[in-house]
């Protein structure tokens, strides 16, 4: 599958529950390791290695469990990752 965004849009990806949107969130966030693909920021190719390296190519996620799984309480607020 291929999503080709401009600058300023905003992926979504729904869908019912178990059919595989959230892993896929998770392999474009480096949470979940791809089996395979590749992806391309503004053109190139990236190399993503962990969930650093996708927040640098502008990649983000928001969990669907935001009370367990977004909410950092032992961070501040001036921490960027």
């Amino acid at each position: 599958m291929s999503f080709d965004l401009k600058y300023g849009e905003v992926l979504g990806i729904v869908g019912l529950v178990g059919a595989g949107q959230r892993e896929l969130a998770l392999t474009l966030f480096q949470v979940l390791r791809p089996q395979g693909g590749e992806i391309f920021v503004e053109g190139q190719k990236v190399q993503l290695r962990d969930v650093q390296d996708a927040l640098k190519a502008g990649i983000g996620y928001l969990s669907e469990d935001r009370i367990n799984e977004g909410i950092f309480l032992g961070q501040s607020i001036a921490n960027k990752y």
